[in-house]
């Protein structure tokens, strides 16, 4: 599966917010450690408006998973999301954060 297929499959998934699922980590990250978690808006902003950046791999622990990352930029943010998803089923968010790109 390419990522233009996986980015079309997820923001379809995503449209439906009962198919999207987030594991704790996703939704508390650790804001001692300065890792704050994104709000589900941004999240769900991110999954029906990213891109994924990599070809997806399938994933060994959930059945028909494919396992990627997307992206989306706006205006003074940018967001990552790792998840898994199961084309026409679902979308599980393992950890979702801001991302920042050293390029200068």
């Amino acid at each position: 599966m390419n990522k233009d297929a996986a980015t079309m499959m997820i923001r379809k998934i995503a449209k439906c917010e009962d198919k999207v699922f987030f594991t704790r980590h996703a939704k508390e990250r650790d804001p001692d450690q300065g890792k704050y978690p994104l709000t589900k808006d941004q999240i769900l902003n991110c999954l029906c408006l990213g891109s994924v950046v990599d070809n997806p791999e399938q994933d060994g622990k959930i059945a028909g998973g494919w396992k990627c990352v997307m992206r989306r930029f706006v205006a003074r943010e940018c967001h990552e999301i790792v998840l898994v998803f199961v084309p026409e089923t679902q979308v599980l968010v393992i950890t979702a954060y801001p991302f920042f790109n050293a390029i200068r």
